[in-house]
C-alpha cells in the first residue's frame, strides 16, 4: 500500500536498521539522519512525528501528510523541499502537490518550530530536488541532535493518519505515564474537489484544494522546560501522570529538583541516579544516546469541579 512507511511495523524497522548499523559500524547516536522521498516522504512526515528524537534533522522531498502535533518535533530540525511543478496538468495528480510542504512551512513557522521549506523548479523525481539535497548534507556536520534540550514535547497518539495514529508516549527526556480523558486538537489536511486519480480527466486537476482542519481527537500532552537551576515547568492536557527523566547535564543531583505544573507547585524532591533506571530508559527508545540514569514521577493535581482555572 502506498501509506506502508507510516504502520507501526515501519517505524519499528527504522529502529532495528539504526540499531544494527550501530552495531557494525562507529556511528554517533546523535548524528543520525533521515531523508525521504515520494512515498518515503510519507514516512519521513511520520517518522519526524513518531520519533522525533531519535535524528539530528530529517529531509522530505515529494511527500505529503494529513495529521499532525507538530510541537513534539521541536529540537528536530525539518528540511521540506518540494518541486513546484510536482502534481501537472493531464500527468500527476494532487497526491503530493507543493501545497503540502507550504502548508507545512505556514504552520512551523506560525509555532516558532526550527524548519526550512525550499521549493524547486523541477517535477516530482528525485534529481529534480537533488541541488537542495546536497546543500542539506553539506550542513550535515554542523548538525546533532541535543538529548537534553531545555524544551521536549510529547504528545500521544500522534502518526501520519488518524486511522493510523498510535500511542507515542515518549520524547527525549519525557514520558506520559497516565492519561485522562478528554481531546487533543491537531493540525490535519483535507482534499477538496474532484476525485484524484492516475488517468483522471483533465478538468479534475484543476477543481482541486488542499484545505487545512484544526481537528479534536482523543489525547493527551506534556510541554516541559528545564529553566535551569534544579527548576522544571510544564503544562499538561489530559495527563494524570508524567516522568521526567534526568540527566548531570540537566541538573545538580546533590539539589532537590522542582517541578510546576500547569502554574501550581507540584513537586520538590531530592533524586539519586542508579544503572537500574538508566536501563529503563534505554527499553523506552532503544536508543544509546538517550540514556537518563534518573527519573521523577509528577502527578498532576485533578482539577476540583466548579473551580476556575487560567
Amino acid at each position: 500500500r502506498w501509506e506502508r512507511w507510516c504502520l507501526p511495523e515501519a517505524d519499528d524497522y527504522l529502529r532495528d536498521v539504526i540499531i544494527e548499523m550501530q552495531s557494525r559500524f562507529n556511528i554517533d547516536p546523535d548524528r543520525v539522519f533521515l531523508l525521504g522521498h515520494s512515498m518515503g516522504g510519507f514516512g519521513a512526515y511520520q517518522a519526524v512525528q513518531v520519533q522525533p528524537d531519535r535524528f539530528a534533522a530529517v529531509l522530505v522531498h515529494a511527500g505529503s501528510w494529513y495529521t499532525a502535533y507538530w510541537p513534539v518535533i521541536r529540537g528536530t530540525p525539518l528540511w521540506v523541499v518540494h518541486g513546484v511543478h510536482d502534481s501537472e496538468p493531464g500527468g500527476r495528480p494532487h497526491y503530493t502537490d507543493i501545497a503540502f510542504a507550504r502548508l507545512t512551512g505556514k504552520l512551523l513557522t506560525k509555532q516558532g518550530i526550527v524548519h526550512e521549506v525550499q521549493e524547486h523548479q523541477g517535477q516530482h523525481s528525485l534529481p529534480n530536488g537533488m541541488p537542495v539535497i546536497r546543500e542539506f548534507i553539506a550542513r550535515m556536520p554542523e548538525l546533532r541532535r541535543d538529548p537534553f534540550q531545555p524544551r521536549a514535547v510529547v504528545a500521544s497518539p500522534r502518526g501520519w493518519r488518524t486511522g493510523d495514529m498510535r500511542d507515542a508516549p515518549h520524547n527525549r527526556w519525557l514520558s506520559i505515564v497516565e492519561t485522562t480523558p478528554g481531546k487533543l486538537t491537531y493540525d490535519t489536511t483535507k482534499h477538496e474537489g474532484a476525485k484524484q486519480f492516475w488517468g483522471m480527466p483533465r478538468e479534475n486537476w484543476g477543481d482541486w484544494a488542499l484545505k487545512h482542519v484544526r481537528k479534536e481527537r482523543p489525547g493527551a500532552m506534556v510541554d516541559a522546560t528545564n529553566l535551569g537551576g534544579n527548576r522544571f515547568e510544564a503544562t499538561t492536557h489530559n495527563v494524570r501522570r508524567f516522568a521526567i527523566w534526568l540527566h548531570p547535564r540537566m541538573v545538580n543531583f546533590s539539589k532537590p529538583v522542582q517541578v510546576t505544573v500547569n502554574g501550581a507547585p507540584a513537586l520538590e524532591q531530592r533524586v539519586q541516579p542508579s544503572i537500574v533506571t538508566a536501563l529503563d530508559s534505554y527499553e523506552r527508545r532503544r536508543d544509546w544516546g538517550l540514556i537518563y540514569p534518573a527519573k521523577i514521577e509528577v502527578l498532576v493535581a485533578v482539577p476540583v469541579p466548579g473551580e476556575e482555572h487560567h
